[in-house]
């Protein structure tokens, strides 16, 4: 059974196990100085809802927790769409479908152009993520 902190921490380092050196990354609330002229991605996670899954007494409730992963793609404005299509593409290939770290389950990835951002353009991958929590 996972907790807030566990997930997350799962999420991340699935992501760092998979990505490799496809670009540089960063995490949500981190320091980061996105490099000039190259792709960036940065990664997070929203929790969004909780559910109680069993009746009973403490510790033996279970809970169904989850949100979604956020991949961020930043491809330098008017360098066309293929280095983000295919940074989106393997971002999706690490989470949809998957189950890891014990109870992390994802599905649900879409991939959405958000368009120019401060000089950027933006691809998000969105994925939907649930794990059981037991208090």
């Amino acid at each position: 059974m996972s907790t807030l902190v566990s997930a997350r921490e799962a999420i991340y380092q699935r992501f760092v196990d998979q990505w490799g050196g496809s670009s540089a990354f960063t995490f949500d609330n981190e320091q980061f100085d996105p490099p000039a002229g190259v792709p960036w991605v940065r990664v997070s996670v929203r929790h969004s809802f909780g559910a109680q899954e069993t009746l009973g007494g403490a510790p033996n409730r279970r809970f169904s927790r989850g949100g979604l992963i956020f991949v961020q793609v930043f491809v330098p404005l008017d360098s066309g769409n293929k280095a983000a299509d295919a940074l989106a593409q393997s971002a999706r290939a690490i989470f949809e479908g998957t189950h890891f770290a014990t109870d992390v389950r994802c599905s649900d990835v879409t991939v959405r152009e958000v368009g120019p951002s401060e000089g950027w353009f933006q691809t998000n991958v969105e994925c939907s993520f649930e794990y059981d929590q037991q208090l």
